[in-house]
């Protein structure tokens, strides 16, 4: 599933995150909050969700593109604000809308946290715990 669509690191949609969300862990342990953006830069376009376009939600889920090592997604919270970090459930996806437009004044800010106690504090930021997209349609 091809899209214009992506997670970007700003509101402007300029820096898109694609190698992944970086949390760096710190030595306190305790968790990471990191915000970033969904939206397309490309003009007009609009996105839907596959299974029942304009009705069914659009919705990005936690995901581990390396298993069994560094952030799991079971250690991953999804919020619209940062306060909703505190009762997000870990693993569970977030719903962004049943239609969105493209352009940086549409970017959808998502919270995301890492509860990450058990990682090695590193110099290098973990970059293998992501976002992934349900089926949806691009016009």
């Amino acid at each position: 599933m091809s899209t214009t669509f992506d997670i970007y690191a700003n509101a402007g949609l300029t820096t898109a995150l694609t190698a992944g969300i970086p949390f760096a862990q710190v030595a306190s342990g305790s968790a990471t909050d990191v915000l970033v953006y969904f939206g397309s830069q490309t003009p007009g376009k609009t996105l839907q969700a596959a299974s029942s376009p304009g009705f069914d939600q659009i919705t990005l889920t936690p995901d581990d593109v390396s298993s069994g090592s560094g952030v799991e997604t079971s250690m991953i919270r999804l919020a619209s604000t940062a306060l909703g970090l505190d009762s997000a459930t870990p693993g569970a996806a977030i719903n962004l809308g049943v239609t969105l437009t493209s352009g940086d004044t549409n970017a959808i800010p998502v919270w995301i946290r890492v509860d990450a106690g058990a990682l090695a504090v590193s110099g290098t930021p973990y970059t293998d715990g992501l976002v992934k997209l349900n089926p949806v349609i691009e016009t």
